[in-house]
Order: structure tokens, then sequence, then C-alpha cells
């Protein structure tokens, strides 16, 4: 059972921009296209209702041709342990200002791109449309099981079949010969928290030559992708008939963090389950500026809450990078990681629980 969740609500929500149409406007009404949107992608995505199927996960390709049109995808999915393939009928998109993203198919969903082109969010903005949490990730060469060695931050977000969990503050160590040997996660189920353990050995992966890859939790298959720069990962699943559908975000460990490495404007993306009443699922998805000294400011954003579409006030909110990379914001609310680069994060939570801190996670981008 979900509990009330008004103060953490309040918290993560933010001033939003609806959109009601297809594509990233100019402010005329027009739209722009190009290469930065091309090539192949690997699709994780998750979305939830709180009536008839609880939980959906996605997993693919999608191929946009960098002139404003997705000409091919391969999309399978967990819609609550029955597993298919979505029909596909190609679409158009648009790329704007700043890099956001507008792909003109169902729930018209609305996100940004990385300035490379690398990696991109999404999330149903159209009224009406389930709260959907989709990372994309480019496709690209030279991959190999060593393209994931060593320390990555963690974090992800399950429905087990019978409640929502949320893991936190997590640490994954890969030993680029396809074994997790070592894992430990932090859990928020329905606002339970479960502190981080000692690190256990974990399941194995496997990285196809494209950067496409699985790795199992729990005994169960999750499928998904390496960034061309080897600083993200992402799984999504399970790709079998079993009524659990869950997403996990891998961000890789950095030495000499600190608050500097988070900085800039970020293309944010935010899951979380909420009884406040009634029960639902919320996405908010928009534009967060990290001053490099631990502030983030949240601006323009868009709130999705089980497929009311509604803008809410600017917030700003505290957050610190420890020297491994690992990322607290909302003096440890969230707790996950910053990359190398500082292109990427991801944080989940909340570590408070309760009534006011259900299960969360956000990932940044920039």
């Amino acid at each position: 059972m979900r509990k009330a969740a008004f103060a953490w609500l309040a918290f993560l929500v933010g001033s939003a921009l609806v959109f009601t149409t297809g594509g990233c406007g100019n402010g005329d009404g027009t739209t722009m296209t190009g290469d930065l949107f091309s090539g192949t992608y690997c699709w994780q995505a998750w979305s939830g209702n709180v009536t008839g199927p609880q939980a959906t996960a996605q997993w693919g390709t999608v191929s946009p041709n960098g002139m404003g049109m997705v000409t091919a995808a391969a999309i399978r999915q967990n819609r609550s342990g029955v597993v298919s393939s979505p029909a596909f009928t190609p679409y158009t998109y648009g790329v704007g200002p700043g890099n956001t993203l507008g792909l003109n198919t169902v729930g018209t969903p609305q996100g940004g791109i990385s300035a490379d082109g690398a990696v991109a969010v999404l999330a149903a903005s159209a009224g009406g449309n389930l709260p959907t949490f989709a990372v994309l990730l480019k496709k690209a060469t030279g991959f190999s099981l060593a393209s994931l060695n060593g320390g990555y931050h963690a974090v992800g977000f399950l429905w087990n079949g019978t409640n929502e969990i949320a893991y936190y503050g997590g640490t994954a160590t890969f030993d680029g010969g396809g074994n997790t040997t070592g894992l430990s996660l932090g859990a928020n189920q329905n606002g339970a928290i479960t502190p981080p353990g000692p690190p256990v050995p974990g399941e194995p992966y496997t990285v196809e030559p494209d950067g496409a890859a699985t790795w199992m939790f729990a005994g169960r298959l999750f499928r998904g992708g390496i960034s061309p720069d080897g600083e993200i990962a992402v799984f999504s699943g399970v790709d079998e008939a079993f009524n659990g559908q869950g997403i996990f975000v891998f961000i890789r460990a950095t030495l000499g963090g600190s608050a500097a490495l988070l900085s800039g404007a970020y293309h944010t993306l935010a899951l979380l389950a909420s009884n406040t009443p009634p029960p639902r699922y919320i996405t908010v998805q928009g534009m967060e500026t990290a001053d490099g000294v631990g502030m983030l400011m949240r601006g323009a954003r868009t709130t999705n809450s089980d497929g009311v579409v509604v803008p809410s006030a600017p917030n700003t909110t505290t957050y610190g990078v420890a020297a491994n990379g690992a990322l607290a914001i909302g003096a440890g609310v969230l707790l996950g990681g910053v990359s190398p680069s500082g292109r990427y994060a991801a944080v989940a939570g909340t570590t408070t629980g309760g009534a006011a801190g259900l299960p969360t996670i956000q990932i940044l981008i920039r």
C-alpha cells in the first residue's frame, strides 16, 4: 500500500511547461530538427497506473534518421507479466533550443538530449497518458564485456507485483569479464527503509559490440545498453512471463569528485509513487541547474500525475558530491552518483521513508 506523500511531492516538483502538441517548439509553432538525434538508440522505459495493468517495462531500439523522422523501432514490453512486441508506426520528432526533444507518437513524449546526442530522457506530456520514465542510449561500436568494468553508483525503481521499491545509494562492481562481483543497494519499499549493506556478489551481465547489454538481477533478465563513453548504463525488464517490472541506472564512479562536478543546466526526469490521495504515479520532467557549489535550482518542468499534466512552482534544494562521485540531493533525501565528466547523474530514495518519502528515481543529463 502506498502512503501519503504531500511533503515529498512538494519538495520534488517545480515549474512546468505543458506541451500539448508534438515536437519541441521554437515559440512560433515551428520545430527544429537535425542530426543530434540520429542513429540507433537502446530504449529503456517504465510506466505505471493504479488500475488495470499495474506496471509496464519496455526495452529495445528506436532509429531516428537525423531529419525529423523515427523510421524504425523494435520494442518489447512486459505488462503485468505479459511479454509482447507492440506494433510500430513511423513518426516525426523535433529537436529544439537547448536540446529539447519531442516525439510525435503515443503520449507525445517530451524531454531532452545530451549535447553530444548520446543520451536522451523522455516523459509522456499529453494529458490522459500514463506517467512514463524513458531513457535512450545511442549505440556505437567497439564495446565488449570490458566496457562494464570497475565501480559504479546504482539506483533503480521496481514493481514486484505487490509493492513499489526504489533502490538508492547503491554501488556495483563489474569485473570486465561478465560478472557483477559486488552489489549493494538501499531500498525504499513503499516507505519502509532498508539501508545499503556490505557488497555481495551479484549476477552475470553481457555486452554486445554495439553497446546493447543484459544484466541479471534477482534471477531475472533485464535488457539495456551502455552509453558510447561508458559512463552510464541502463537496464529494464524483466524479459519473461513474470509480473515484475523495473528500470536500473548505473553511473560510473570517479576520483576527486566535488560539488563542482555537478554543474550547469540539466535535462531531468523523475518518477515517484504517491498516495496523497488517490494512489498514483507521477513523473516530473524539465530543467534543473546546478551551481557547482551545492545548490540545485529547479526551473520549468512538467508534472504528469496519472495522466493529469499540470504546472507547479519552481523550487531549490541542496546537493553534495563525494570524492567518488556519490551524489546526495536534498540533505541526503535522494542518493546516487554523478559521472566522471559530470554529464550524467542519477539518484533514488527517498532515504527518509514513511508517509512523506515514497519510492523515487531521478536522472539528469546535459
